[in-house]
């Protein structure tokens, strides 16, 4: 699995952060999701609420505005795995995250030639994948930092890693070397014109993954991780 993979793992549950964001009209989520290549529409329905207008008619003697009032959408974020949110940073860069989750069958209502093939190499199928993701609403702009967990049920864990590490050289130039990062030892991946590093581990059938702009900034994240 590469960042491309990553991306398209991370971007399922931030496009639908970014969705709510800008109906709220506040500012972006990290930079890192938005480099993401795969555009996933927010999977929650939108609900329409009445407009100023429609909730009270106007006071007496008041000119109603010719302008049209618009409704904006509301967004329910998915958390369809708890467990998996509850092993994640409650907070990011000080700021209490939102932590968002994905099962295997919502996975199947954005299908990604990419992702279906990773889990493919692992003898899985969509219906084995499990996600979540820690990030943040809205961003001052100096926080560059998201945390997140991509199981495939039952794969086994050497065959993972070794598929991960080999296609980040292959795919998109990649380079993961070994560290220590916060007691982990971890997999950090570094590409060319990227200001961001991959900090990975795997444990059981399940990746965990911090993405930072370097060590002193993942190092809290990941100390709050199993």
């Amino acid at each position: 699995m590469t960042r491309r993979i990553m991306a398209v793992i991370v971007v399922l549950a931030v496009t639908v952060v970014v969705a709510g964001c800008s109906a709220a009209s506040t500012s972006s989520a990290p930079s890192a999701a938005a480099a993401a290549s795969v555009a996933v529409p927010a999977s929650s329905e939108p609900t329409s609420a009445p407009s100023a207008s429609e909730a009270a008619p106007p006071a007496s003697g008041e000119v109603p505005s010719a302008e049209p009032s618009v409704a904006l959408p509301s967004f329910v974020l998915p958390n369809d795995d708890k467990g998996l949110e509850a092993l994640l940073p409650a907070k990011l860069c000080g700021k209490t995250a939102t932590r968002v989750s994905y099962s295997g069958e919502r996975f199947k209502k954005y299908p990604d030639a990419t992702l279906t093939k990773t889990v493919a190499q692992l003898g899985k199928t969509v219906d084995d994948v499990a996600m979540a993701i820690s990030t943040l609403m809205s961003s001052s702009g100096t926080c560059h930092s998201l945390a997140g967990v991509f199981q495939v049920k039952g794969a086994d864990p050497g065959a993972f890693r070794d598929y991960f590490i080999a296609q980040a050289k292959k795919e998109d130039q990649t380079i993961f070397t070994q560290g220590n990062v916060a007691g982990h030892d971890v997999y950090i991946g570094v590409k060319a014109g990227d200001p961001t590093k991959t900090y990975a581990y795997f444990k059981g059938d399940a990746l965990f993954f911090v993405v930072a702009t370097d060590d002193a900034a993942a190092a809290p994240l990941l100390e709050q991780m199993p």
